[in-house]
């Protein structure tokens, strides 16, 4: 599904859990695993995983991969401080970082916050010089993580990044919590006869879960659907808040908040002019 060298890009809205499968991937190809979620693992070794947003997070989705493998997640090298590979200066220091661990896999969680800059033809395009530059001296595969756009078919920014990659892959949602898993692109290689389908799975004790195969057929992510699991996760903010959060508009956005009010599923705690969101007790977690 994944090329073993070169550049490839998972897309997909904030919240549907971009970081959480590509942690999966990471800690699969770290440690030696045959499978994870129902894709063959063909390439082992070591992984550096470039986490620039929600670092805080990525430990207990850790701990949760663990306790259902029942493996420790050795092998992955962690790079926390800024980046910003529009610098070639940086990418070639990341690029020898990459091949003195001989890692086979690099992952840079995100694209934004690693150098992208507005997203544009120039921004993007330095950008993409800087992941080139990175494979090219390291080798190996470079998975760039990035959010969709308005309407979470399509990646953010200008197309320079999709176009330069040999793989792209597309991650929705559907109201009922499951993830669909697309190819948008296979250079030299199998496309996906039909959508690898996932579901949430708590682990107890770790404070977060799992994405397992499912044979439920996704569809994609409704706004309606994408707030409620925004509110999931933070509760009690404004609707302008949410509106950032998932890169919407913020009219779209009350319209659809109005909407799950008006149903029961979402409750105002705030006032009429200045509402602030929280999810009733009954309304279930997805």
């Amino acid at each position: 599904m994944l090329p073993a060298e070169g550049l490839s890009m998972l897309a997909g809205a904030r919240g549907l859990g971009k970081t959480l499968l590509a942690l999966s991937w990471a800690a699969a190809v770290a440690t030696g695993q045959e499978t994870t979620g129902n894709i063959p693992v063909r390439v082992h070794g070591p992984v550096v995983y470039i986490a620039l947003e929600g670092f805080h997070g990525i430990p207990r989705r850790l701990r949760a991969w663990e306790a259902h493998q029942g493996v420790r997640a050795d092998g992955i090298i962690w790079v926390r401080d800024g980046l910003n590979l529009r610098d070639w200066v940086e990418a070639d220091l990341l690029g020898r970082v990459v091949a003195h661990y001989g890692a086979v896999l690099t992952i840079v969680d995100s694209v934004r916050a690693a150098g992208a800059g507005k997203e544009d033809t120039q921004d993007m395009g330095a950008f993409v010089k800087g992941l080139e530059r990175v494979q090219q001296s390291a080798g190996g595969l470079v998975l760039a993580l990035h959010n969709t756009g308005w309407d979470a078919e399509r990646e953010r920014g200008s197309t320079l990044l999709p176009d330069a990659c040999d793989t792209t892959l597309l991650l929705k949602g559907d109201p009922a919590g499951v993830r669909t898993l697309h190819h948008r692109k296979h250079r030299d290689g199998e496309m996906l006869e039909h959508p690898l389908a996932y579901a949430f799975r708590k682990i107890e004790g770790t404070g977060s879960g799992v994405l397992l195969p499912t044979d439920v057929p996704g569809a994609s992510a409704t706004l309606p659907d994408l707030l409620l699991a925004a509110i999931h996760r933070t509760p009690g903010m404004s609707t302008g808040y949410y509106a950032t959060e998932l890169n919407r508009h913020r009219p779209n956005t009350a319209t659809a908040l109005t909407g799950l009010a008006t149903e029961g599923r979402v409750r105002n705690d705030g006032t009429k002019n200045r509402p602030t969101w929280v999810i009733p007790a009954e309304e279930p977690l997805v």
